[in-house]
């Protein structure tokens, strides 16, 4: 399917209908339906909108059927190709040009999602102060809804290099936008997420579960002062998240407390992510199978994570079938571990290199499946047996996609007799071991490696993992050990142009598209839409596409 893509002007308009009408109408406010110009005259209007914002960021996720989001873990040095469709997908950079599906993705995200909608209520909320009570209730809004153009800035950046910065809302066609350079947008994105940890919540009751607080804003900001080099202020406002009311979690907690199990599975577990007990959550996404909205659009509702990511372990069918069986029994049938697809696969890398510590908790088989058990009784030869290749096995199994480990992080709990793949887990944005992992950077950029083996010590202290010496503290180990404890929560191939070593990690890593990564493939191609349809101005190309 291919998807058009308009230019960024014509983005707005998508977003908020404005009519178009003679001069001697301009004035016109029309009254008997929403419009920009009557929509915003209650504090109750402004949180419909922010709660808008809030949907782009779960639609940016699994708004549609595909595993476009995945896409920054697909690509890089901890995933690959799985059972999706190539045209969709990253597996050779050979093929990735200026009207591939991926990257018009997510700059469509961004400029028609995130920042028309964010800049409209900024200027909303300048323009109509008096409904709210006080001045701190208005600048929390425009605060949340800073953070939002911040996260689509920061990300047009790590994925697209220099980008058109947007910070203001049009009410007409836009032809003449120019890409801004990339530290010019970084210090965009520092002064709206500096607003917005200035005035937005401390931190979010279990109320407020999902909303954007300070913890949020200063966990983002520290990346971005990683990113323009400034290690000072990045331990500054991980120190504001650390000491700011979050705590890891280091014993067993919540819904599933009682099973035999461990805490960092605990993390994962359904209604575990927003529980009042976990201290850990800065901001996860929400999802919810009984509220319109509260799933995506698609009409198989909910987060697909497992349908991304899980084995497609239910296809493997029964070895040495009945002669004349035509649809063998499979060996194993759909159950509590959910139903994966396969889509998108990990390398051996997350698979198996980085786990050089048998006592790592997360590594346990509470939190990556790596045996397989049958249990159809239909399948008499293999129910209860351990499924393993074989000279018996008439038909292979696919390693790469059917029989894999899988991250039980993904694994959630379904509506009832739904069987699409699709769970109603909430999923973390931001998680406080992370923001323990970017202290630690800024600790060793500025050399002192025994604050940053601290820090990345609380994290493998509490998977019971060995702690890192200071003297083997280096960017590779901080994102090995990011793969660790971060696999599928992080976008990582944001991370990886943002330490500069998107390039050297996936060509090492990753044998399925490692052999044909240029380093210009380190960004992404601008849509060619955007171009062409950008006819006042001329947006130049990144270098090595078409």
């Amino acid at each position: 399917m291919k998807i058009r893509y308009l230019v960024l002007s014509c983005f707005l308009l998508a977003i908020f209908v404005v009519t178009s009408c003679k001069e001697s109408e301009l004035t016109e406010v029309p009254l008997d339906k929403l419009s920009p110009e009557n929509a915003f005259n209650t504090a109750g209007a402004f949180d419909a909108a922010i709660a808008g914002l809030h949907k782009v960021a779960r639609d940016e996720i699994s708004g549609s059927d595909n595993p476009y989001y995945y896409m920054l873990t697909v690509g890089t040095d901890e995933g690959r190709l799985g059972g999706y469709t190539a045209s969709a997908s990253i597996y050779d950079y050979d093929q990735l040009n200026s009207q591939h599906v991926i990257p018009a993705y997510f700059w469509n995200v961004m400029y028609t999602g995130y920042l028309p909608k964010a800049n409209l209520i900024i200027k909303k909320a300048e323009e109509n102060a008096s409904v709210f009570t006080t001045e701190a209730q208005k600048n929390a809004v425009i605060g949340e809804a800073r953070f939002f153009r911040a996260y689509a800035h920061y990300c047009l950046v790590n994925l697209f290099g220099d980008v058109p910065l947007v910070t203001e809302f049009y009410t007409s066609p836009k032809y003449d936008f120019v890409r801004t350079p990339k530290s010019e947008v970084l210090n965009s994105v520092k002064e709206d997420l500096e607003f917005a940890a200035q005035w937005l919540p401390t931190k979010n009751s279990v109320a407020a579960a999902g909303r954007i607080s300070q913890g949020a804003a200063n966990h983002l900001l520290t990346a971005v002062y990683l990113e323009i080099g400034d290690n000072d202020a990045a331990i500054a406002s991980a120190t504001k998240v650390i000491n700011g009311g979050y705590a890891l979690m280091m014993q067993r907690f919540g819904n599933y407390a009682s099973e035999p199990s461990d805490v960092f599975r605990d993390l994962f577990r359904f209604r575990n992510v927003n529980l009042a007990a976990n201290t850990e959550t800065i901001w996860a996404l929400q999802y919810e199978n009984t509220t319109t909205g509260g799933g995506s659009d698609y009409g198989a509702r909910g987060n697909h994570m497992l349908r991304c990511w899980g084995a497609n372990y239910f296809s493997i069918p029964e070895p040495n079938p009945t002669p004349g069986e035509s649809n063998p029994n499979p060996m194993i049938v759909i159950d509590t571990i959910g139903r994966g697809v396969g889509w998108c696969a990990t390398n051996n890398f997350v698979r198996y290199d980085i786990w050089n510590d048998k006592n790592d908790i997360r590594n346990s088989k509470y939190n990556i499946l790596r045996i397989y058990t049958g249990n159809n009784p239909e399948s008499t030869k293999w129910y209860g047996k351990v499924l393993s290749f074989s000279a018996s096995h008439a038909v292979p199994i696919d390693t790469i996609t059917q029989l894999i480990p899988q991250w039980r992080k993904v694994e959630g709990v379904y509506e009832a007799g739904l069987t699409t793949g699709r769970t109603y887990t909430d999923l973390y944005k931001m998680r406080l071991s992370e923001t323990y992992l970017l202290r630690a950077e800024a600790y060793m950029n500025k050399g002192d490696l025994q604050k940053a083996a601290d820090d990345i010590n609380v994290v493998r202290n509490r998977a019971h993992a060995t702690p890192v010496a200071p003297a083997d503290v280096t960017m590779d180990y901080i994102l090995d050990e990011r793969a660790r404890e971060l696999f599928l929560e992080e976008e990582r191939r944001i991370t990886l142009n943002r330490v500069g070593k998107l390039y050297e990690r996936t060509v090492k890593y990753n044998p399925q598209i490692g052999p044909t990564m240029k380093q210009e493939n380190v960004l992404f191609p601008i849509p060619l839409d955007a171009i062409q349809l950008n006819s006042g101005a001329v947006i130049p190309q990144n270098p090595g596409y078409n």
